[in-house]
């Protein structure tokens, strides 16, 4: 019998540190923007440090996907910024993410987002966040972690590949 480990943490780790690596190169020629860049590296430094911190296993997971999030969400914040893309009112991953699915003309920069990726992002990432984060006594497991934190992997790195 063949066993498959989905999630990996030192995988995660290296998706970690390859975005990153990615958002360094992004950012590098708006200095305006490092600021948040380094919010969003600190954020996944915490995500990555809260087993270490926290000893109570459910506690540490709720804070990984705490700190994932909320590296996302100021992610995407970053990328709408640096194409002066982002709605004043915006405030959230939803409201960012309907954003980056705005009409996008030629000029703006990066390619729209599909509508089948925003549901993915709501239903695999905002929903089970709030699910964790809004709901006293959910937590998540150490699996349904990772799988939120891959996600968001997943998709930040997909957006990061919009740029035209």
């Amino acid at each position: 019998m063949i066993t498959i480990k989905l999630f990996d943490t030192m995988s995660l780790a290296k998706k970690i540190n390859t975005l990153k690596f990615q958002l360094d190169a992004f950012v590098a020629s708006r200095p305006d923007l490092q600021a948040k860049e380094m919010n969003v590296k600190e954020e996944w430094d915490l995500e990555e440090d809260a087993r270490k911190v926290v000893t109570v296993e459910r506690r540490a997971e709720l804070y990984r996907v705490l700190h994932a999030t909320r590296a996302f969400d100021t992610g995407l914040w970053v990328f709408l910024e640096k194409f002066h893309h982002r709605s004043l009112d915006s405030h959230s991953i939803t409201d960012y993410v309907k954003d980056l699915q705005r009409n996008v003309t030629n000029t703006t920069g990066f390619y729209q987002l599909s509508g089948g990726v925003a549901t993915k992002i709501k239903d695999e990432v905002t929903n089970k966040r709030n699910q964790y984060c809004h709901v006293s006594g959910m937590f998540p497991t150490k699996a349904e972690a990772n799988f939120v934190i891959s996600k968001i992997l997943e998709y930040y790195s997909l957006v990061l590949g919009l740029v035209k």
